[in-house]
């Protein structure tokens, strides 16, 4: 076999079967083949693992900007922080807000509006959940695995100009707080 460049193609196969692993060359070279889409490897210069930037994703929305903001001024902190998810709707004369707080109480949530923004804030704590099959004394449970983050959170929608801000009302149902804002 003869040694190749990396400009170089490399002809079809002569038979109808696969290439045999030493007929195949994976020194950048590929074969084009009109019935199946070509593949090269991508070349990425070399760059550390871990990349930190000062500005939020281009499209982001309020919150994830928040969040960006939280993990900016937290990343020497191995704590995770939670953010709750947020959908926003135009739906006739309102507003719906819809935001996922699964495992907080009633009493653990704050909704403000002021000129400017709607704010959702609280805490979530699993002090007052038990493990299920353990007992009370807290020397004798311990976590093997944990996902669930609690601790405070926020998130935060700009308001539009053509909304009544006086005739905000929310519910709380399964896990879900939906806020209704009419329009003016």
């Amino acid at each position: 076999m003869r040694q190749g460049s990396d400009d170089e193609v490399l002809p079809p196969p002569q038979s109808d079967t696969c290439p045999k692993s030493s007929d195949v060359r994976t020194e950048g070279l590929y074969y084009v083949s009109p019935e199946r889409p070509s593949f090269s490897r991508p070349s990425f210069p070399k760059q550390p693992a871990e990349q930190y930037h000062d500005d939020p994703p281009k499209f982001a929305t309020q919150s994830e900007i928040l969040s960006h903001q939280r993990e900016q001024h937290s990343s020497c902190s191995n704590v995770m922080e939670w953010s709750p998810r947020m959908d926003v709707a135009e739906s006739g004369q309102n507003f719906v807000i819809t935001v996922e707080i699964p495992g907080v109480r009633v009493k653990d949530i704050r909704v403000e509006v002021d000129d400017n923004k709607l704010s959702v804030a609280g805490k979530r704590s699993t002090q007052h959940w038990q493990m299920s099959g353990c007992s009370n004394d807290s020397t004798a449970s311990a976590y093997l695995r944990r996902e669930i983050v609690e601790g405070p959170y926020e998130v935060v929608w700009p308001l539009p100009a053509n909304v009544n801000k006086d005739s905000v009302s929310a519910e709380f149902l399964d896990g879900f707080l939906r806020v209704i804002i009419p329009k003016l």
